[in-house]
């Protein structure tokens, strides 16, 4: 939706400020949610479905629980970029 508003504001009228740098931030933006949400999801399902038993009760020592916590803390930094790089883009069109 952001990169649709982007475009139709560019035809519309005047495009905004530093237009290429928005549509490269929501282009990003796209690609870690695509990213997250696709092969990253994924990942984690299968992993968690390998085991009948939540991933916290695995010993220590199973490669599946640290193989889970990596791909989930990978997961979670994605998506506080992505929440970073949109409050970027909000606090800039409110700024204007």
């Amino acid at each position: 939706i952001l990169l649709i508003s982007l475009l139709i504001i560019k035809f519309v009228g005047p495009p905004p400020g530093a237009f290429k740098v928005r549509i490269g931030i929501v282009t990003l933006m796209l690609a870690i949610a695509l990213y997250s949400g696709v092969p990253l999801a994924k990942t984690l399902a299968s992993l968690q479905s390998s085991v009948a038993v939540p991933i916290n009760t695995l010993p220590e020592s199973d490669s599946r629980r640290h193989a889970f916590h990596r791909v989930h803390a990978t997961s979670t930094a994605l998506w506080t970029v992505n929440i970073a790089l949109g409050l970027i883009s909000l606090a800039w069109y409110a700024r204007e």
